[in-house]
Order: C-alpha cells, then sequence, then structure tokens
C-alpha cells in the first residue's frame, strides 16, 4: 500500500512541474486561416500555443507571447484573405509569396485583402506573384493605410490601374517592389517625396511617360527599376543627386538624349543599364571610368563618335563593358580581357575589323552605318525620333511623345489621305464600270452559277480521277447550297468563298469554291492539286470529300468542321469554360501530328507556309485539324513542284525567309511555336494597342517566362487551372519552336516525340460537352471572316438563347443545357 502511494505522489509531482501547453487566441486565429486559405499545415496542432509548440512558418517575439511573423511561402493558399488573419495585431511580418519558377503548391490568393486593416504592426509584407490582379479592378487602398510599412513586395501580382499615388504616405518605406504589374501612367512625380526609400522598382507596367525629375530627391536609393515601361524623353539629369545609388536600370524604353554630364556624381553606381533605348551621343571616359562601376550594358542605342583606344585596368573598373550595335566611329577599341572579361562591341562603325574579323555585324537597326553621318547633317545633328514621338530639344536630341501634337499631326494625315484616298476610290470605280463593259460587250454570262473562269489553254481531256474522292455534278452543289445562297456561304479563305451544303443521307459537307484568279491558275494544276489532296489521310487533317470540275469549274469538297475555327474560339472571354488547359494541350498535340504527317509522310513533303489559329479547325468533339493546304505548297527544298507565291500572315511567318527567300518546312516549325504561344497566353500574336512595344506575342512571352515563370504568361481566363509542369514545358517548346534562325528550331517530328509523352501522362479533367454554345452578350468575340468550314446548328426545347457563329452570320435559337 505505501509503494502504491508512493507512485501515485510522484505522478502528481511530476505533473505539476511539467510544462502547461494549452491554446491561444492567436493559435486559434492561425488555425482558422490554414482552414479558410485551404492549407494543410501539420506542425498546426489545434489547444497548442504556436510560440511554445513548434508551429513551421511561425515566428514569435522574444519573450515567446505574440506572433510577429507568418511565412506561408508556396503554402497552396487558395482564396481570399481569411477575416480571422486580422487577429494577428502584433504580426510584423506576413510572406504568402509564390517562389520563383516553383511549380507545386503555389499560393493562388485571390479577392480583396481589407483583412490586412488591423495590422498596423506591419512591417513587412510579400505578396508577390499572385493573380491579385484577377480580382481587383486597382491597387488594394488598405495596403496604403500600413503606416509602419518598411518593406512592400508586390511584384508580378497583375495588378492593374493607375500607380498608387497613395503609397508616398508611407512615410517609412524603404523598400518598394512593384514590378511587373500592369499599371498605366504616368509615374507621379509625388513618389520623389518617399525619401526613407532605398530600393524601388516598379518596372513592366505601361506608363507611357518621361521619367520623373523629383526621384532625384531620394537621395537613399540604392536600386531603381523602370525596365519596360515604354519611358521617353531624357535621362533627367537629377538622378546625378543619388549618390548611394548602385544599380540604376532603364533598359528597353524609348529614352532618348546623352548620357547627362551629372550622372559623374554617381560615384558608388556599380550597374548601369541602359540598352535598347534611343539614347545618341558620344560615351564620354568618365562614364567607363566610374570608380565602383562594374557593368555597363548601352546595347542598341545610338551612340556615336569614337571610343578610348584602350580599354583596361588603368581607364576602367568594368567587368562587363557592352556596346553592340550602336554608331561608334574610329579605330575598334582594344579592350583587355583579362580584365574585362565580357565585352560586346561588334555592329558599330569601326574603321579596322573587330575581334569577329569584320566591319559590322548584322544589327537590327533602321540606320545602316555608312549613311549614318550624313543623316545627321541633314537632321539638323539628330537622328530620327521613336515612332509617335516628335523633337523636343534639338541641343540634345530629346524626344517627347506629345499626344496632342500626334493628334494634329494624325488630323493632317487623315484629310490628305482622304483626298488621295478619295480620287484612288474614284480611279478603281471607273476601272471596275471600265471592266464590267467589257466583260458585258463579250456576252459572258456573269450570272451563270456565280463561276466566271478564265481558260488558259488546257485541253479538257479525260483523265482518271483519284480514288477515295467523289467527282460532284455542278446540279449536286447547286441542290445543296440552294444555288449557293447567301445563307449558305460561310466564310473564304484564299481559294475562294465556303459554303455549307446539305446531301443525301443528313450529311453536310463544306464546299470550297475558287475564285476568279485561282481558277486563272488552269485545269491541269487543279486536277494535280485534287491528285494531291486524295493521297493526305491523316486524322488531324481535313479530309477531302470530292471535287467538281465541270465546265471548267474548281470546286473542292471537303468534310464539314461544325466547331468552326481554333481562332474564334481562343480569343473570346468565355474560353476558358471549354478551352481548359487539358484541352489545349490536346489540341496543341493535334496540330503537331498533323503537320508531322505533312512534312514526313506526304508524297511528295508539303510545306503548309500558313499555320494560324484561324487554319486549324475543331470538329464536334473539339478535336483540332489542320486546313488550308495544298500542292502549291509543296516543298521546293525537297524538289517538288515548284512554290507560288510565298503565302503567311503577320506574326506567322518564318523571320528567316526575308534573307533567304526560301520557305522549308522549319517555317512552319515557327508559325507552330507561335500558335502554342497563343495557345498558352490567349493572346494574339500582334496586339499593338495592349501590350505596346511588346507587340509581337514572342517578345512579350520571352522576358516574363524568363524573369517570373510561367504563371506571368499562361491565359487568365483558364483562372489558374492548369498544369504548371506541363505548361512550363510547352512555353519553353515554344520558343524553342520560334527562334529567329531554323538551325535553332525543331523538327516537327521533334516537337510530337516531346509533346505525346505529357498528355499521356496530364490527369484529364472532368469530361465537359464538347458542343460550344456562344453566349449572345460575349462582346469580346468577333467572327473571323478568313475562317472557313464553319458551321451551325438550330433547334429549340426550351427558353435558354444561344448564338452559333459562322464565319460570316450569326444563327440564334434556345438550347436546354440540362
Amino acid at each position: 500500500m505505501a509503494h502504491q502511494l508512493w507512485l501515485l505522489v510522484s505522478a502528481l509531482v511530476l505533473l505539476s512541474s511539467a510544462p502547461t501547453v494549452v491554446a491561444t487566441p492567436e493559435g486559434d486565429a492561425l488555425i482558422q486561416v490554414a482552414k479558410d486559405w485551404q492549407t494543410s499545415q501539420p506542425s498546426w496542432l489545434p489547444g497548442t500555443d504556436p510560440c511554445k509548440g513548434g508551429w513551421v512558418g511561425v515566428s514569435c517575439d522574444a519573450q515567446n507571447i505574440s506572433v510577429i511573423s507568418l511565412n506561408l511561402t508556396n503554402a497552396n493558399l487558395q482564396g481570399p484573405v481569411p477575416m480571422a488573419i486580422g487577429s494577428l495585431t502584433s504580426l510584423q511580418a506576413l510572406d504568402i509569396s509564390n517562389i520563383k519558377y516553383s511549380s507545386q503548391n503555389l499560393n493562388n490568393v485571390t479577392g480583396n485583402l481589407s483583412a490586412l486593416a488591423t495590422l498596423q504592426n506591419l512591417q513587412n509584407l510579400n505578396a508577390s506573384r499572385q493573380n491579385l490582379g484577377l480580382t481587383n479592378t486597382k491597387f488594394p487602398e488598405v495596403i496604403q493605410t500600413l503606416s509602419n510599412l518598411r518593406s512592400l513586395t508586390m511584384d508580378h501580382a497583375l495588378l492593374p490601374g493607375p500607380f498608387p499615388v497613395g503609397l508616398t504616405n508611407l512615410t517609412k518605406l524603404e523598400v518598394m517592389y512593384l514590378g511587373n504589374n500592369s499599371f498605366t501612367g504616368p509615374i507621379p512625380p509625388e513618389l520623389g517625396r518617399m525619401t526613407t526609400l532605398k530600393e524601388l522598382t516598379i518596372w513592366g507596367s505601361n506608363y507611357n511617360c518621361r521619367l520623373p525629375p523629383e526621384l532625384g530627391n531620394l537621395v537613399n536609393l540604392t536600386y531603381l527599376n523602370c525596365n519596360r515601361c515604354f519611358l521617353w524623353g531624357g535621362l533627367p539629369p537629377e538622378y546625378g543627386k543619388l549618390k548611394n545609388l548602385q544599380r540604376m536600370h532603364f533598359y528597353k524604353n524609348t529614352l532618348t538624349g546623352p548620357i547627362p554630364n551629372e550622372y559623374r556624381n554617381l560615384t558608388s553606381l556599380v550597374e548601369l543599364r541602359l540598352e535598347s533605348n534611343n539614347l545618341f551621343g558620344s560615351l564620354e571616359p568618365w562614364v567607363i571610368g566610374l570608380p565602383t562601376l562594374d557593368l555597363l550594358n548601352l546595347n542598341f542605342n545610338q551612340m556615336y563618335k569614337s571610343m578610348p583606344p584602350y580599354i583596361n585596368r588603368t581607364t576602367t573598373n568594368l567587368t562587363q563593358f557592352l556596346v553592340k550595335c550602336n554608331y561608334f566611329t574610329g579605330r575598334y577599341p582594344i579592350v583587355d580581357a583579362a580584365s574585362i572579361p565580357t565585352s560586346e562591341l561588334d555592329a558599330n562603325c569601326f574603321e579596322n575589323p573587330g575581334v569577329n574579323g569584320t566591319l559590322d555585324v548584322q544589327c537590327s537597326r533602321e540606320l545602316s552605318c555608312i549613311p549614318f553621318q550624313n543623316y545627321l547633317n541633314s537632321n539638323g545633328g539628330c537622328p530620327p525620333c521613336p515612332k509617335g514621338q516628335y523633337i523636343a530639344n534639338q541641343t540634345l536630341c530629346i524626344c517627347f511623345g506629345d499626344k496632342t501634337l500626334s493628334t494634329k499631326k494624325t488630323s493632317i494625315t487623315a484629310i490628305v489621305g482622304g483626298v488621295v484616298g478619295g480620287i484612288v476610290a474614284l480611279a478603281a470605280v471607273a476601272l471596275l464600270l471600265i471592266c464590267l463593259w467589257i466583260r458585258r460587250r463579250k456576252k459572258f454570262d456573269l450570272n451563270h452559277d456565280f463561276f466566271y473562269t478564265v481558260r488558259d489553254g488546257d485541253k479538257d481531256e479525260p483523265w482518271e480521277q483519284p480514288k477515295g474522292v467523289y467527282r460532284y455534278t455542278l446540279d449536286d452543289l447547286k441542290r445543296a447550297t440552294s444555288n449557293f445562297s447567301k445563307e449558305h456561304e460561310i466564310g473564304s479563305g484564299g481559294f475562294g468563298k465556303v459554303f455549307s451544303g446539305k446531301f443525301p443521307g443528313n450529311k453536310t459537307l463544306a464546299i470550297k469554291r475558287a475564285s476568279i484568279s485561282t481558277s486563272a491558275n488552269g485545269q491541269t494544276q487543279f486536277r494535280n492539286e485534287v491528285l494531291l489532296l486524295s493521297r493526305l489521310h491523316h486524322k488531324n487533317l481535313v479530309r477531302l470529300e470530292g471535287f467538281c470540275d465541270e465546265n471548267d469549274l474548281q470546286i473542292l469538297v471537303y468534310e464539314f468542321m461544325r466547331n468552326g475555327n481554333l481562332h474564334n474560339h481562343l480569343f473570346r472571354k468565355s474560353a476558358g469554360k471549354y478551352l481548359n488547359w487539358y484541352k489545349r494541350l490536346e489540341i496543341a498535340v493535334q496540330i503537331a501530328q498533323g503537320l508531322e504527317y505533312l512534312h514526313s509522310f506526304a508524297d511528295p513533303p508539303v510545306i503548309h507556309r500558313d499555320v494560324k489559329p484561324s487554319n486549324i479547325l475543331l470538329d464536334d468533339n473539339l478535336v483540332a485539324k489542320v486546313a488550308d493546304f495544298g500542292i502549291s505548297k509543296e516543298s521546293p527544298e525537297l524538289h517538288t513542284h515548284v512554290s507560288t507565291h510565298p503565302a503567311g500572315t503577320i506574326g506567322y511567318f518564318d523571320p528567316e525567309y526575308f534573307t533567304t527567300q526560301k520557305l522549308t518546312t522549319a517555317s512552319d516549325v515557327y508559325s507552330y511555336g507561335v500558335v502554342l504561344l497563343e495557345l498558352l497566353t490567349g493572346q494574339k500574336v500582334i496586339d499593338h494597342v495592349s501590350r505596346g512595344e511588346e507587340y509581337n506575342l514572342i517578345k512579350w512571352v520571352e522576358p516574363r517566362l524568363r524573369d517570373g515563370g510561367i504563371d506571368l504568361i499562361v491565359d487568365p481566363k483558364l483562372e489558374g487551372n492548369y498544369s504548371r509542369e506541363i505548361f512550363q514545358q510547352m512555353a519553353e517548346l515554344a520558343l524553342h519552336c520560334s527562334a529567329s534562325e531554323k538551325k535553332d528550331r525543331p523538327t516537327m517530328k521533334a516537337v510530337v516525340i516531346q509533346l505525346e509523352p505529357l498528355l499521356q501522362e496530364a490527369d484529364q479533367p472532368q469530361p465537359t460537352t464538347h458542343m460550344v454554345w456562344i453566349d449572345p452578350s460575349d462582346s469580346t468575340y468577333t467572327p473571323d471572316n478568313e475562317s472557313i468550314f464553319t458551321g451551325s446548328t438550330t433547334g429549340s426545347s426550351s427558353n435558354h438563347s444561344f448564338s452559333i457563329h459562322s464565319a460570316t452570320e450569326t444563327h440564334h435559337s434556345t438550347f436546354d443545357p440540362r
């Protein structure tokens, strides 16, 4: 008995001496935060104290009483900021960012950030690489009320609207990273009041303005980054006061004028990046002689005059000296490679060969080296301004982007253009009347079946039609199209107009009727076209069903693709509802397989020459099939028939053609790469309005993919629902395919080999209906007049309205979604 009593007393003593771990209000709040954000945090145990229980990502003050830091980087957060986070009133640091290039557990924080309003002790906030711009129409105002903030990082967040001037009220802010958002200009001069700032990066937005001179008041700045901001005008001399500045990045704008002499006072400068502007003037010795300067990049500007003959440790402390593609004259400098391991001086106007043994390596700029000096002499000593700008200061050759002046110039141009256009139009009408009169005089029956053709001397000799295609009579096609009525016309392409036709057995086919100019190519070539197309059989090529060559007509009959073309579906706001990420991958594979067949298995091999979304058609199940190919596109590289004039569309056209004058299978690979980027981004290849200077999709994608990863380029209509790992590989492949030189592009066979495993390994989302019902209120949808083989479906059973678009018309009906 005594022994048992002793054990009981010992147990009570141990229990009384053990530390007590109980739940706390902050612990309860964090458990609710994890629940609302749908994140799994195994170390966060209900009923324990976050300051004493070893909660991962949670840090407390020295007394282990209050939570002061919360790090949920890449914690797979989903949804709005929980209101419970506002209970953590002692919080000083909050990190809900995504790590660069990570492909798993990405945070997807949406909605407003009003829950942060009570966190008035917050000093460091990191919400970078989020999709905040998808649910916020402007910068979150609550951030501007956090008066104790010292570091704010919200880059790569897609934030829209004017630059948030209210941030200038944060008088303690030292670090502000707001790069790669969607702000509009101008950059507010009020930023010059934030004298506590040490790092300011606001790159990658469309400010379309001058650099504010007021930023010269930020004397504590060590880092200033305004690259790719659509900036114009000169470099402000006031920035010469930034004596603590170590990194100045203003590259890829349209800045003009010289490097101001005041910048000789930037004695702490380590990096000066001014490449890809329109800076003008000489490279003064003091620039390369700045005592701490390690990197100088002036590539792709309009700098000129001679440079120091020797660039070595006696003249500079640089290790990277980059001045290619300017207009420097005189002798090619001798650069000490031991002390300056990285140097680029080619593509200038030097008198003697450089390291590459040439006077000038090719450089993409408007003016060549030889006439440059003469041009300056005839232009008041200044180079031409960038497009849309004008000379505002001829002494320094500074250009401004004055909208008022541009409007006046446009008005004058419009008046002159209107007069000239009117004269041209009158002449065209007169010419048309003369042609009609001549044709009537020759008694041609212009109304005969709408098929006026020009004979070219070919003998209408019998020929053996190819097997597998049907030879339709003109009467067959008339009956199917109600005599080629307007109601059956669904589009037009390079060959001619396209009609839908109803045939026996309730079969619908697409009928391509040749235009006059195409018909003039001759019956022999048309029959060769039919022969070739009859041999092309692949599940991802639009199938030729038949033809008609009666009375010298040139008509091709194809399978009918009810869901129209990819272009019309991809570029409207509801595209993400049915073109989910898996379907886009599937379409990418199907296009690649069709092109691989044309290149590798067709006999003779065929170069498509015009690969683009409007030439990719979708059947009832959204299976992609390549359209608009034929004998005129056989490969001259492979010793087949001579190609006609090069086809192609701006943005998709192989840039190497302009130097080689040859189209090859690699040209199709380039176009495919562009289409693949459009599938990923949901953006058109050329967009001057939304992307400004980066109007070409390739140039828009490259820096964002490199600097911020796949999330910065993916179509926002997917709402973050996609495989980041697969899309990252697809984006890299797209850029590989769209390399400027064909030697750097893969073959379509290599593309298929890379893509097919991605499709096989991908987890397919739940199947949805494949028929595409287009919302009539969808104002972003515009039928593509170049599309072919599109169709319409009508029917009714309920009160739900829908409209189905074809190339040239819209059919309205009703649809029961059940």
